[in-house]
């Protein structure tokens, strides 16, 4: 009995132990877990050198995080200096449930028809058709050449059909086309000039069967030919360059698993080489930038960042790099999917948009630039207009949901004409030089890039096969600018938009002639910091190899930018503070510490007072520069702006031209009077310049939610990112806005002035006309001008304070104020913690 007591109380005993163990092992488990799913971007530093120091950091990525390189379990080397920042958990959580956890559409609503089709057999081609498809007749859409425009012509037999398209083929030296035609079945017809026996006819029936006909490169193309120059670069690489636009480095790894299982498969064959580059610091956060960088290797750190919606000072320099490649004997493409009678792509970029002008001379116009740009030809870039009419479209930015034409992506269209011009390029023995932008990553759900995935895979293999010796360049811009995403995500998201991918293709031919010093430090470079100018300075020493030793300005110039080719080493402790080119542009650094994380403060919100108050102002600049001076209105249908909070802080101090800079990025978000439940945010970039004369300056602003849905409310001549408006209010320059003489006897009188709910309380001075409101907190004050009266008033404002920096240089203030106009003036922040800091106005109308 005794000895049962006693296995008894051993069995308990044990049980107890291992319960408790079992226990602690769960619950520590669980932390761990949970530690891991609540990581704040705050305590990421912290966590990521720990993890670095027990050499796990597999641990750092929640099992939602992907991979993001090609290197298959392959560390990044550790003694780089600049280690990009890695995605935390809650960001792999929120991009799994926006972007894998949704149908990917595709153009099954769209029906394929092959009207017509061409083979192949030697150097003639054969045109067969199947009239059957279409009850009544067929058109052929081509683009006359002397004017742009899409003219139909009517076919009714499959024979007429085949002979008038094979006349088009065959006719290269006569006429031009640009690689394509459309078809399309139509029971109703209208001829363009009227009861006449011209066979010229304009569809009038969006038919549903239709098609667009790849056609053989023109050889006109081929017969520009010119001599080569004798340099070191005759090995005849050829050069293709494919940017997609918006498009992240993890978003990519994300959105394009087959292309990248590819790439690693080419890499484990002994074939071509694909090289993924991890540290890609983006210049700017839009495309203009980058491309003028990447051909030029040119980046103007002096100049004032323009408006979206502006044309830029000048206009895209494409030629510095097509131009000597033309002089060496290339043929240059420049590809597009974008509508040139439209606001957006090359159309802008080479300064050829124009309004006032009708389509045809803006045609004329737009030739001559790509004269001037070196560009023989943008092909099947004009299809874009009626690829985008036909789906009730101008541009491709917030959707549709896939642009189809035909049944087909339009990126397959344009990825198919790439090929046959490449094919054809090389089966005539000459050398190209291509460039590709496509814009599917430039939509609002970020989801539309999963698209180019397979035809992408295509593309690339059969480059391989039937162009072996091409140096192909695959990268992007910037990631996406706005969305869900950019504004669901933590901050280390942000980030993803300052963080493009590049991948270069070495092709075995290239790996030969530039031997194997030069192939070693560019394999050696994917795991330093680059940008696109290092990018530019690689291409610069492979194909121009002279021009580049000879041209002393191009090296002065790469030198002022820190620009390296690539096939030298980049130095390991190279951070954004060796890139030149970055200092006077608002561009956060990728490399992890760069800037730090901190919780949002009182300062932070009067800083936010700063910036609501600035783009309050350009509201006002921007809609009263465009109305008369005795208006009374300085609102239109876009409204003013209220602060609601700030989120996602990072500071960074660097020394510049200036003396210290303290630079300030976060979310602003901010609501509407007439919509205070409708929050809209923005990302912000903010300069402190430390060293008197002390100010603030807004150095950049991004709009992060989606704002498309204002552009048929925007009032003229405003930007349409600054807008918040009722989207069923016309725009209407001549129509009075009571509700915004409302909010000046609102602001006057009422005690609280609504903005941020951190004020303390609201001053007021002023006379009959003038009203000074200072919004008073804790550490700081803004203070805005209110003028109540039917006049424009001048006034002179000195400002006194007592242990507070203003975000002007002067503490005198001259202003002129509109009938009825609100104007913020400038705010005052504590200098001295613990010390006491006063402000007082003296206000004189002049």
């Amino acid at each position: 009995m005794r000895k049962f007591k006693c296995l008894v109380f051993i069995l308990f005993f044990s049980t107890t132990s291992l319960l408790i163990f079992t226990s602690y092992i769960w619950n520590h488990s669980s932390n761990i877990t949970r530690s891991r799913s609540l990581l704040k971007i705050s305590d990421y530093k912290t966590t990521h050198q720990y993890f670095s120091k027990q050499n796990k950091p597999k641990l750092m990525v929640n099992s939602t995080c992907a991979q993001y390189d090609l290197k298959q379990g392959a560390s990044i080397v550790a003694n780089n200096r600049c280690k990009s920042i890695q995605p935390s958990s809650d960001t792999c959580n929120i991009a799994q449930n926006l972007f894998s956890s949704h149908r990917k559409p595709n153009c099954s609503h769209q029906k394929k028809y092959q009207i017509c089709q061409i083979k192949n057999h030697g150097t003639h081609h054969i045109v067969k058709c199947n009239a059957d498809i279409c009850e009544n007749g067929i058109t052929v859409g081509t683009i006359n050449h002397t004017n742009g425009e899409l003219t139909w012509h009517k076919e009714k037999t499959a024979v007429t059909l085949e002979n008038y398209i094979a006349s088009i083929i065959h006719s290269l030296f006569k006429s031009e086309h640009y690689g394509f035609c459309f078809l399309k079945c139509s029971s109703n017809w209208h001829s363009d000039k009227g009861d006449t026996d011209d066979d010229s006819f304009v569809s009038m029936d969006d038919s549903d069967k239709l098609q667009l006909l790849l056609l053989p490169v023109p050889l006109k193309l081929l017969g520009n030919r010119k001599k080569k120059h004798k340099v070191r670069n005759n090995y005849s690489v050829n050069l293709n360059i494919i940017l997609l636009d918006s498009v992240s480095r993890n978003h990519f790894f994300r959105s394009l698993p087959k292309t990248v299982d590819y790439f690693r498969k080419m890499n484990n064959n002994d074939g071509d080489n694909v090289l993924d580059f991890i540290n890609v610091q983006a210049i700017a956060p839009r495309t203009f930038e980058t491309v003028n960088a990447l051909f030029s290797g040119l980046v103007d750190v002096d100049s004032l960042p323009f408006s979206v919606y502006d044309l830029p000072p000048k206009p895209l320099n494409i030629a510095a790099l097509f131009k000597p490649l033309k002089q060496l004997g290339y043929n240059t493409l420049y590809l597009e999917d974008l509508c040139w009678t439209w606001d957006w792509g090359i159309v802008k970029n080479l300064l050829v948009l124009n309004k006032t002008l009708p389509d045809r001379k803006i045609w004329h116009k737009l030739q001559e630039a790509l004269d001037r740009a070196f560009i023989d030809t943008m092909g099947a870039s004009y299809s874009s207009c009626e690829i985008l009419r036909s789906l009730d479209y101008t541009d491709p930015f917030h959707g549709p949901e896939a642009v189809c034409y035909g049944g087909h992506y339009q990126h397959q269209h344009l990825l198919d004409y790439l090929q046959s011009y490449q094919g054809m390029m090389y089966k005539y023995k000459q050398q190209y030089a291509s460039f590709f932008i496509s814009n599917i990553g430039h939509d609002d759900t970020g989801r539309r890039i999963q698209q180019l995935d397979e035809g992408l895979v295509e593309y690339l293999s059969a480059l391989t096969r039937q162009s072996p010796n091409t140096l192909t360049v695959l990268l992007s811009d910037h990631g996406n600018a706005y969305g869900d995403f950019m504004e669901r995500a933590p901050v280390d998201a942000r980030r993803e938009m300052f963080h493009p991918f590049v991948f270069i293709i070495v092709p075995k031919t290239l790996s030969v002639v530039l031997g194997r010093e030069k192939i070693t430090a560019l394999i050696a470079n994917q795991n330093r910091l680059i940008s696109v100018v290092d990018i530019h300075q690689t291409l610069k020493e492979v194909y121009l190899p002279r021009a580049n030793s000879q041209d002393g300005y191009s090296q002065a110039n790469s030198r002022a930018n820190g620009a390296r080719s690539l096939l030298h080493d980049i130095p390991i402790n190279r951070t954004c503070n060796d890139l030149p080119h970055l200092r006077n542009v608002p561009t956060p650094c990728i490399c992890d510490g760069h800037q730090m994380s901190v919780h949002v403060t009182l300062e932070h919100i009067v800083i936010g007072e700063f910036v609501l108050g600035q783009l309050n102002n350009h509201i006002t600049t921007q809609f009263t520069s465009r109305r008369s001076s005795f208006d009374r209105n300085t609102f239109g249908n876009c409204q003013r702006m209220l602060g609601v909070d700030i989120t996602n802080v990072q500071e960074k101090t660097s020394k510049g031209k200036q003396g210290q800079v303290k630079t300030y990025s976060f979310n602003l978000h901010v609501v509407v009077p007439a919509k205070p439940n409708d929050k809209h945010s923005f990302f912000i970039m903010v300069e402190a310049y430390l060293t008197p004369p002390t100010y603030l300056k807004l150095a950049f602003y991004e709009r992060i939610t989606l704002y498309h849905q204002y552009t048929k409310c925007v009032d003229k001549g405003l930007d349409v990112t600054l807008c918040i408006c009722e989207e069923n209010e016309l725009v209407n320059s001549s129509k009075p806005h009571s509700k915004h003489g409302d909010i000046i006897n609102t602001l006057v009188g009422q005690e609280v002035f609504e903005t941020f709910p951190y004020v303390i309380k609201v001053k007021k001075k002023g006379n009959k006309c003038v009203v000074l409101l200072g919004r008073e907190y804790d550490v700081g004050i803004a203070v805005e001008a209110v003028n109540k009266c039917d006049r424009m008033i001048s006034f002179h404002l000195t400002v006194i304070s007592r242990n507070m920096e203003l975000s002007v240089s002067s503490n005198i203030i001259t202003e002129i104020l509109k009938p009825k106009q609100i104007k913020f003036l400038f705010t005052a922040l504590r200098k001295i913690i613990h010390i006491k800091w006063h402000v007082k106005f003296d206000l004189n109308i002049l």
